[in-house]
């Protein structure tokens, strides 16, 4: 048997045992606790407060209840306005239609995703899934916006391969918006000299600001800041797991930033193992991590999985280089 198909029975067998393990704990889950998405739930609330007029990062008599916990969070909400913005209309919708739409486009993009990245790497793609089955359970169960910015990544990826780095740097520009840490992916497109991906990324940037600022009022972004400011590490940062040890660090994930950052830079002649170091680093760079986060590695398969394409992107004064011979069409 070649190798190359043995490989592939590998990877069946081991993305099907992740799937296996998936459908089992979540199962488990949902005869244990039922279906109740907390993050989603988290904001439907923020949208709502918005549309009665309510501050976005405080609790008003009649607001949805939003359990806190203390040191972590003291907010109703520790993402950016735009989020809560975004959800208005999902907010407005009656008997929670809204969040039950928000969870099923976000449950198909992470089957889309990650059955798309299989059919090209299933090998890489099942020995992923399989490390990080744990962070899909949880992230299916919570309806957080980190299936979105599954997809979202990949698209990046697929956009830059063929070339539409202004899209690109819209949906970055949108992605950091919500969540701030997918900033890092603009640093690869700046690492291969690919200028053409900042007028993307301002100009979404200017209207997903813009679009926030009408949507939540200015008072709530500085409320944010100060919110933002003052948030510990979270227990799953690198500097939270370090602290359960007795070494407190709360910058060493700032430190992983810069190093994430610098690596990608320098990895320039070699823009998919780079794509990927940008990944892990908007991951594992970030102070707040929460146990379904890190599905979002899931991402760092998609560039061995899509190869880049010869010249694409290639501007002057950038390296050249040959696509590779496992390169094919989309």
């Amino acid at each position: 048997m070649p190798a190359r198909t043995r490989a592939q029975l590998l990877g069946l067998a081991v993305f099907g045992i992740a799937v296996a393990l998936i459908a089992v704990a979540l199962t488990q889950t949902l005869m244990r606790a039922g279906i109740v998405g907390w993050d989603g739930l988290t904001y439907l609330a923020a949208g709502e407060r918005l549309n009665a007029g309510h501050p976005l990062y405080a609790l008003s008599p009649g607001d949805r209840p939003v359990a806190l916990r203390p040191p972590y969070w003291t907010s109703p909400l520790l993402s950016p306005p735009p989020i809560a913005v975004l959800w208005r209309p999902l907010a407005a919708l009656p008997n929670e239609l809204g969040l039950g739409l928000w969870w099923i486009t976000s449950i198909t993009i992470m089957v889309v995703t990650v059955t798309a990245v299989a059919r090209r790497a299933i090998l890489p793609a099942g020995v992923a899934l399989l490390i990080l089955f744990p962070s899909f359970v949880g992230e299916l169960e919570v309806a957080n916006v980190n299936g979105y910015l599954l997809g979202g990544t990949v698209l990046v990826w697929l956009l830059a391969r063929h070339g539409h780095d202004g899209w690109a740097g819209g949906l970055i520009a949108l992605m950091a918006a919500i969540k701030l840490w997918p900033i890092v992916l603009i640093v690869w497109f700046l690492g291969q000299r690919r200028w053409s991906v900042v007028p993307g990324f301002v100009i979404g940037g200017v209207i997903v600001g813009l679009t926030s600022l009408v949507g939540a009022g200015i008072g709530a972004h500085f409320d944010y800041l100060a919110i933002a400011g003052s948030t510990p590490p979270s227990a799953l940062s690198v500097a939270g797991i370090l602290s359960a040890f007795g070494m407190n660090v709360p910058w060493i994930s700032y430190v992983i930033l810069v190093f994430g950052v610098l690596e990608v830079l320098a990895l320039r002649q070699r823009p998919e193992l780079a794509f990927s170091v940008a990944v892990a680093t908007m991951i594992l760079g970030s102070p707040v991590v929460n146990p379904n986060t890190f599905m979002v590695l899931f991402a760092c398969v998609a560039p061995f999985a899509w190869r880049l394409e010869r010249h694409v992107g290639v501007q002057e004064g950038a390296p050249e280089r040959l696509a590779s011979p496992e390169a094919r069409p989309a």
